[in-house]
């Protein structure tokens, strides 16, 4: 007498029809629960889980030796259409949109063309503003890019640098008129 196996082998050769439909309806079946359960399982976050030597020198590192004074990792654009930089309008622009990023306790330094002139445009219509980021950059150049996108209107664009852009989904690599 044959087992259980002999007998799902008899009655899948007595009904081939049946046999390939019940595979074809596993085979959907199948990938319909990867397509709905994969999505949840897979991060585009990769961290390490434990601290590594590594992690521990760059703690160490950025607690010891300070960043150099003229330290820039991030831009922030700053222009206007119908006013150049010598206008009060646009130097109130520029010192209100520098306090409220320095307001944030995020960077070492910022420095603008009121301090350094060579940061001012050749046409005179736009200024850069450069920041040196602080500690856990990553983590906060989001609440920069949020304090400059707020900074937008009357008369004035502004726009994060393309590297801070690309680091964040809700940023604009360039300007927006407003």
């Amino acid at each position: 007498m044959g087992g259980w196996i002999e007998s799902l082998a008899l009655a899948a050769a007595r009904r081939p029809g049946r046999t390939i439909g019940v595979w074809t309806l596993t085979v959907v079946v199948a990938i319909g629960v990867i397509a709905l359960l994969l999505p949840s399982a897979l991060t585009t976050e990769g961290e390490v889980t434990s601290t590594p030597e590594s992690e521990q020198a760059y703690e160490l590192i950025s607690a010891r030796i300070p960043p150099d004074e003229d330290y820039v990792n991030e831009l922030v654009i700053v222009h206007s259409p119908r006013l150049e930089v010598d206008a009060p309008a646009f130097e109130t622009k520029v010192r209100e949109l520098r306090g409220e990023i320095e307001a944030l306790r995020v960077t070492h330094n910022i420095e603008d063309y009121l301090g350094s002139p060579d940061l001012a445009s050749e046409d005179r219509h736009s200024a850069v503003l450069t920041l040196g980021m602080g500690p856990d950059a990553e983590d906060n150049i989001e609440r920069v890019i949020d304090v400059v996108q707020a900074a937008e209107g009357n008369g004035f664009e502004t726009a994060p640098s393309p590297a801070s852009s690309q680091q964040t989904a809700t940023s604009s690599s360039s300007p927006t008129r407003t």
